[in-house]
């Protein structure tokens, strides 16, 4: 009897250890793959960087609960992560894709089932500014614009803004896709 115990024991142990590590484990080991594509974004994004380019680091979030992080670049790929006032939530990380069309596509390594990072995203510059917003996001990014929610002074937002562009004064509308123009309209 005390043998049958031990062994069913040890067998629940080995189950909980192979679930932890096949539900998390890509997102403990995925950090060392993350901070290697992060070094080779700064070398990327360094002081010879375009004006115009998208690539670099991007933030959105409240501050409080969710906060995203995504480092992008062409040749580096991009590596996201998501904190929260729990610690890390998620991470995931793989290679961008520039369309012909000016979106960016994400090819994640990991599965992907957050809602904070879409594998599409649209290059959105207005002024000096940019943004990288999910095709399926841009009408909320307009109705931020109309309730003068966007453009952002502080960091704290519904979308990826590149870092240190909250400072950045704009002038008229974003660069919008023409699909998406309709939605500046503001309504009589």
């Amino acid at each position: 009897m005390k043998k049958t115990v031990v062994i069913s024991t040890l067998f629940v142990g080995m189950c909980l250890i192979i679930f932890i590590y096949l539900r998390y484990g890509n997102l403990i080991f995925a950090g060392h793959r993350i901070q290697t594509i992060r070094k080779g974004i700064e070398a990327e994004t360094g002081a010879n960087q375009e004006p115009d380019c998208w690539a670099g680091s991007y933030y959105m979030g409240d501050g409080l609960g969710s906060d995203a992080y995504l480092d992008i670049a062409l040749k580096s790929g991009f590596a996201f992560e998501e904190h929260g006032c729990l610690g890390l939530y998620d991470r995931n990380y793989g290679k961008v894709k520039f369309e012909n069309d000016g979106r960016l596509k994400l090819i994640f390594a990991l599965p992907n089932e957050n809602v904070m990072i879409s594998n599409e995203l649209i290059i959105v510059k207005w002024g000096k500014r940019t943004y990288l917003i999910p095709p399926d996001r841009i009408p909320k990014f307009c109705e931020a614009i109309k309730n003068k929610m966007e453009p952002r002074y502080g960091m704290r937002g519904l979308f990826f803004l590149r870092e240190g562009d909250n400072g950045i004064e704009v002038d008229g509308r974003p660069d919008l896709p023409i699909e998406y123009l309709d939605l500046l309209v503001e309504e009589k």
